[in-house]
């Protein structure tokens, strides 16, 4: 199987304009529109990356949501909005959604090894997207209380 095929193209373009069009659904600025489609198809690119060397789909999405939290973090202070435009949108491509879809459909079909493997999947995605959004979010956090207090601030801290 080739890494780079023509189904790989379409879907990193798909990601890219589903990242676009979940931004315009939120109302987002039309300005951060090329930062959002670019970021959705990164956030893809890694993931099938991960994923085609093996990763499987913990490391695949922990991976590639560490990138696009960590690209929204730094868009939000290079372009003065929200991180969560870019990290919710960025997000968008690897959604456990057809995943979560099958697990339902062969639970009703009473197909339970797919069910289960459907399952631990959806499960492997969500906990990867949970677990890179945490890692970030804790990076930037320990970052930010380490400038504000070599600046002389109080960044949400007790006197």
């Amino acid at each position: 199987m080739s890494f780079f095929t023509m189904q790989l193209l379409v879907r990193l373009i798909t990601s890219a304009a589903g990242s676009c069009a979940f931004a315009l659904i939120f109302k987002t600025h039309r300005r951060h529109l090329f930062r959002i489609g670019l970021a959705g198809l990164i956030t893809y690119f890694i993931y099938h990356t991960v994923m085609y060397l093996g990763g499987g789909f913990f490391v695949a999405s922990f991976a590639s949501t560490v990138f696009a939290a960590a690209f929204g973090e730094m868009c939000a202070r290079l372009f003065r909005a929200p991180a969560l435009i870019y990290n919710l949108t960025a997000l968008i491509p690897i959604v456990p959604g057809g995943e979560a879809y099958y697990t339902m459909r062969y639970l009703l079909e009473r197909d339970m090894p797919r069910a289960n493997e459907k399952l631990l999947a959806t499960i492997g995605v969500a906990l990867g997207i949970a677990g890179g959004i945490v890692l970030v979010s804790l990076v930037v956090g320990v970052i930010g209380d380490r400038v504000a207090r070599k600046q002389g601030g109080n960044h949400g801290g007790k006197h």
